[in-house]
């Protein structure tokens, strides 16, 4: 769900000393976004010149999936399934690119709390419900970006479990 909704526009950071990012130098003190919704989250990627590409980045090039892009601006959760050495179905946070709230020491302090109340909101919702197809003109992911992504309609269909 994080993934597709696009909860916020990016993560902001500031250059810490003079870096060189594909052969474009970046000063000291220089503010970066690094863009939620650009290219290998919901559209295909842009595979830059790999000579242009530092060491650090060359060695972390293989490090997080790739989205097939036939259907990475689809909902499809099961892709971030993988299997283990017994053949089990097992979450892989890895299985593709997903910033939804940051990386590292300066990652969202609030991550595990929204994770699990996102867990509890799912599981109340398949225990109590089954989610029906909206119809095509409310099925849509247009929103307004502010703090964080507003939806302009939100509908769901819901039929009691059985």
């Amino acid at each position: 769900m994080l993934r597709t909704s696009l909860t916020f526009a990016g993560v902001e950071r500031g250059t810490q000393t003079d870096a060189v990012v594909l052969g474009h130098l970046i000063p000291k003190g220089t503010v970066m976004m690094v863009m939620q919704n650009g290219p290998d989250f919901r559209s295909p990627p842009i595979d830059p010149p790999e000579e242009l590409r530092g060491p650090g980045a060359q060695a972390a090039k293989d490090k997080v999936g790739r989205w097939n892009p036939a259907d990475m601006h689809q909902f499809r959760p099961e892709r971030w399934l993988s299997k283990d050495e017994e053949g089990n179905d097992v979450f892989n946070p890895k299985a593709g690119p997903h910033l939804t709230f940051g990386y590292g020491r300066r990652a969202c302090f609030g991550k595990k709390l929204a994770y699990l109340q996102l867990r509890i909101v799912v599981v109340m919702l398949i225990w109590n419900f089954e989610l029906q197809k909206c119809p095509p003109k409310l099925s849509t992911y247009d929103a307004v970006q502010k703090a964080t992504k507003l939806a302009n309609k939100c509908y769901v269909r819901l039929a009691p479990a059985t």
